[in-house]
């Protein structure tokens, strides 16, 4: 893509870009077409409010939450109730990045101090109980909007997969991994870095995996759940085959990183790589995002890389690992919910089970996602009931 395609974000040009959606939002809907629960909608409501106004909806939303924290509830009342509350972090945030001026305000602060409070609730919420598994049906039922519906399960399969993959730690995660580093996946990370010296092909320095503190799963959850937040000029252009443009495709990471940066500072940065790079794909010929294009720019003068995943956002920028963690948990499960999306209609969606070997034939094995962050994701996947094939750390 040209660099003169990547320009500042216009907040003018925003506006005329909500103008134009909300009109021709009409023109498109089929006879009888019930609108009152669609994306557009409730982001043109917001729309209509101050930026203060959106603010207390969004606290709003967070005192909910934490009223529920403090009054014992169903499994199933209190998925709905965080389904709803990402919901609404996820449109006021996109909503007011699409329309501030330049500049960090005192709203851009009310508006991050909300958003780190709904996720630091969440998280907690996840990790008291096995809500995690209830949220994995709610999401499918009471989400509305593509975009809006893959966000938010984004957002809750990776705060429930980072949850997880701490636990993992205290049941000796790294012997595991080690016992289980086979002839086979050596020869796996041998094409992904061919260059690397033969006493380097171990799973400790392939695939560094520490346990993470609650301020980082904090921080990568705040990553995923505003992945998607460059795609606010143009809804779900991903679904519609015949509309399919591919600048317009990859620029929205390149966006997203701009609207990011402008609201939350550069007090983010790792959440900010997760928006840039969650289409990055270890480098692979068919990834773009982020890091490319400030290589492209010579910003970055890329090292050898010597392992696939790094836990260390400085290291994976210099060039020595071809991944950074949670940027490729998310582009995981980004990948493994769009192909399980039931209301994706420019391709069927695919069953848990289904999914899994497509995922390892068409990404895993052509170095688009990393084999061992794979094998724990399926493993995760297995621990909440999902079918899925049997590829399990042993």
């Amino acid at each position: 893509m040209r660099d003169d395609d990547w320009e500042e974000v216009d907040p003018e040009a925003y506006l005329f870009a909500h103008w134009r959606q909300k009109q021709e939002h009409a023109e498109t809907l089929g006879p009888g077409e019930d609108t009152q629960d669609s994306f557009l909608v409730r982001w043109n409501a917001l729309l209509e409010l101050s930026p203060k106004e959106r603010i207390r909806e969004l606290a709003k939303s967070r005192e909910r939450l934490d009223a529920a924290r403090q009054t014992p509830s169903d499994l199933s009342e209190s998925a709905k109730l965080v389904v709803d509350v990402t919901e609404m972090a996820f449109l006021v945030n996109r909503t007011s990045m699409g329309t501030n001026k330049a500049g960090h305000t005192a709203e851009d602060r009310a508006l991050v101090k909300e958003t780190e409070a709904i996720i630091r609730s969440v998280v907690e919420m996840l990790a008291e109980s096995r809500l995690a598994v209830t949220l994995f049906q709610t999401v499918q039922d009471r989400s509305n909007g593509h975009t809006l519906r893959h966000v938010v399960r984004v957002f809750t399969l990776m705060v429930g997969f980072l949850l997880s993959y701490n636990q993992l730690h205290s049941q000796g995660l790294g012997q595991k991994l080690r016992k289980a580093f086979s002839p086979l996946r050596r020869d796996a990370y041998r094409r992904l870095l061919p260059s690397l010296a033969d006493n380097w092909m171990t799973s400790d320095n392939l695939v560094r995996l520490p346990a993470l503190s609650v301020k980082q799963i904090r921080e990568y959850a705040l990553g995923a759940l505003l992945h998607d937040v460059g795609k606010i000029m143009d809804l779900d252009y991903f679904e519609s085959a015949t509309n399919y443009d591919r600048d317009k495709t990859e620029s929205h990471p390149i966006l997203g990183c701009g609207l990011f940066l402008r609201t939350y500072g550069t007090a983010h940065e790792e959440a900010r790589y997760i928006i840039g790079d969650h289409h990055n794909y270890l480098f692979h010929p068919d990834g773009y995002g982020l890091t490319r294009w400030e290589r492209k720019r010579g910003q970055r003068v890329p090292l050898a890389p010597e392992c696939s995943i790094t836990d260390t956002l400085g290291v994976y920028l210099g060039g020595a690992a071809l991944g950074f963690l949670p940027v490729e948990i998310c582009s995981l499960i980004d990948v493994y919910d769009a192909l399980t999306d039931p209301t994706r209609t420019y391709k069927k969606s695919l069953t848990p089970g289904q999914t899994v070997p497509f995922i390892e034939t068409n990404f895993v094995a052509v170095g688009k996602i990393d084999p061992i962050l794979f094998q724990l994701f399926v493993d995760y996947l297995k621990s909440n009931g999902l079918e899925a094939m049997d590829v399990g750390i042993s």
